[in-house]
């Protein structure tokens, strides 16, 4: 009878060494997995922190020079200005010009539309339904344009 627990006692020893060993690999393997995840977390942030300081410095960059223009800011020049004249239509405009905003003219048969930038130039051109030589009604046809701070005009 004692042997059979001494056996009993033996064999109760090797299964708990066998599941301390398997708990011990189950515990390294988590580890491992808990490594790698923590890894694989830390570049994305890394990256995510890169990416974001990128785009800080870069608009810090472009917001230092005085001279950067925005698209339609570099579009408000003198040659854009004479390229536009009375009988085009809004769509031979626009691809001078590109979007401009639409503004309240005193004639209600018109439109304005007013291309303004940072740099206090201004381009406003009035559309009005006209007709054409075979007496049509062609709508959104330009019949005036403005401008301030586009051409210099010097007084002789």
């Amino acid at each position: 009878m004692e042997d059979k627990n001494i056996l009993e006692n033996k064999s109760t020893e090797n299964e708990t060494t066998e599941n301390e060993t398997t708990n011990v690999k189950v515990k390294e393997k988590l580890n491992g997995y808990q490594i790698l995840s923590i890894v694989l977390a830390s570049i994305l942030v890394a990256l995510a922190l890169g990416v974001g300081i990128y785009f800080i410095v870069k608009n810090a960059q472009e917001n230092k020079n005085p001279n950067t223009l925005t698209p339609l800011e570099s579009r408000l020049t003198e040659e854009n200005y004479n390229k536009i004249t009375v009988g085009m239509t809004y769509e031979q405009v626009f691809a001078i010009m590109g979007e401009g905003k639409r503004t309240d003219s005193e004639d209600v048969n018109s439109i304005n539309i007013v291309w303004q930038g940072n740099n206090s130039k201004i381009i406003v051109v009035t559309f009005s339904a006209i007709r054409n030589e075979t007496n049509e009604l062609v709508p959104n046809t330009v019949t005036s344009k403005a401008q301030s701070g586009i051409i210099n005009e010097t007084l002789e």
